[in-house]
This record gives structure tokens, sequence and C-alpha cells, in this order.
């Protein structure tokens, strides 16, 4: 019954978190001075912009759009959308959390674009790209990996609505307020998506022998 607990009780949040080991978000001065710098015209400031958030754009984008050419395409389209868009970005709120809010919608738009596609488990299991969990402990590990296996199983049977809540809430550690205001839905729908991925996962693993 190990899944199903970590499904429906408030720290799932946190075993998934430790176990996935999600990316910190920290704004530094210097990033706040390359910022600076971008919206003067600096292009070789915003190119180290892109170095330093390639990667984690690109992951995101992948759990959404499920395969590696459309996050590759994510990735293009939303740093030169935060670079056309620079002069309207506030100093006063995270960089990172403006930027991921431009791939969520870019990676939802391309999903429309594409109606959606489903993709084999194998390409998820070869491209996937949960973060193993930290630890010398073989039995833990091993958990940990069986456990990873049956998630990135479950995700890719969610819908492209419940799976971006799902995701934000945990790998990106947003609140409700942030998710809303991202997918410029209410925090109650926001609620109401995320509890119901939950429970889907919860009878994805239960059917799959999860728990």
């Amino acid at each position: 019954m190990i899944f199903e607990k970590i499904l429906v009780e408030p720290l799932f949040l946190a075993i998934i978190l430790i176990v996935l080991n999600s990316a910190q978000k920290v704004v530094s001065k210097e990033e706040k001075e390359l910022i600076k710098k971008v919206k003067n015209g600096n292009k070789f400031a915003f190119n180290t912009l892109v170095e330093n958030y390639q990667k984690k754009i690109y992951h995101l984008a992948r759990r959404i759009v499920m395969n590696h050419e459309d996050a590759d395409e994510v990735v293009q389209e939303t740093f030169i959308k935060a670079y056309i868009n620079i002069s309207k970005f506030s100093e006063k709120y995270k960089f990172y959390t403006w930027l991921y809010r431009i791939a969520v919608n870019t990676s939802l738009t391309l999903l429309k674009k594409r109606k959606y596609r489903g993709f084999s488990l194998d390409e998820l299991r070869e491209n996937g790209h949960f973060q193993p969990a930290s630890g010398d402990d073989t039995q833990q590990s091993s958990q940990n990996s069986e456990f990873k296996k049956l998630v990135k199983e479950a995700l890719k049977k969610l819908s492209p609505q419940l799976r971006t809540v799902f995701i934000l809430r945990t790998w990106e550690e947003m609140s409700y307020k942030e998710i809303a205001r991202t997918l410029k839905i209410s925090e109650g729908t926001v609620m109401s998506r995320l509890n119901r991925a939950r429970d889907k996962l919860k009878k994805i693993l239960k059917k799959t022998g999860g728990y």
C-alpha cells in the first residue's frame, strides 16, 4: 500500500521531490546584473542566461510534451520569446519563474497543435529525465528505481492539463497561486486538476501492481 499512501497523503510531494531531486530556484546578484545587461542589448549576457537555464527548461518541457524533438522546439521558442519580451520582465520576480511560465505555455500550445500524441514506455525509459536519488542504500535505491519507472509509465497516461499541473506542483514546487497565474486558471481549478491527477495516478499504479 506504499504508493497509495504516497499519493493521498500531504507528504507525498516531499517524497517525490526527494526521489526526483527537483532543482532550486535561487536568484543571484550576478543574474540580476545579467538581466540588466540583456535589457540594454547585450546578447552575450543573454547567451549566459540560456546556458544557465537551457537544461532546466528542456527537462520541464520534456516532461510535458513527452518527446525530445518537441522539447527542443519548446526550448528554442521559449528563449526567443524571453529575449523579445525581456523588457517586460520585472526584476522583483525570479527570472526562472518568468521563464518557466513561458515554457509551460509554449509546451501546451505545441501540444494543441500536435493534437497530443502518446509515446511508448520504452521511449520514456530511454529519454526520461528523472534524476536518480542520492545515497548508498541499495534497497532504497532499488525501491526508488521501481517507483520512477511506475511514475514514468503513469504520467504518460495523464492528459496534458493534468500532467502539467502535477509537474508544476511536484517538480517546480509552485504554489497553487503561481500555477493558477501561469496557466490562467483559478486556484480551485488547480486543486481540482491536481486531485484528479493524483487519483488517476493512484488508479494506474494500482492496475500495474504498484502497491
